[in-house]
This record gives structure tokens, sequence and C-alpha cells, in this order.
């Protein structure tokens, strides 16, 4: 697997995340907050593989 396919798999990961983040809002906080938090690691991975 090559730097590109790493970064693209991060992303997805990170927009999984999101999906679930944004399926939460207006009934769980926490979990709304930890998703996004947990989008933003592997979005920052993927960027270091893009470079």
């Amino acid at each position: 697997m090559d730097n590109i396919e790493m970064a693209r798999s991060y992303l997805k990961q990170a927009e999984e995340r999101l999906k679930h983040a944004k399926e939460a809002l207006g009934n769980n906080h926490a979990f709304v907050i930890r998703q996004s938090q947990e989008a933003v690691e592997p979005s920052l991975k993927a960027s270091f593989y893009y470079t």
C-alpha cells in the first residue's frame, strides 16, 4: 500500500466518524464530541501521508 492509499484509508475512517457524529447531533452531546475528536486523528495522519 502506497502513501496515497494510506491517506485515503485514513480519510475514509475520519468520514465514518463524522457520519456517526452527525447522526447523533441533538441526542448525545458527549458522543458527538468524542466522534468529532476521533475524526481529527486519522485526518491528521492522512495529511502526513499526502506530504
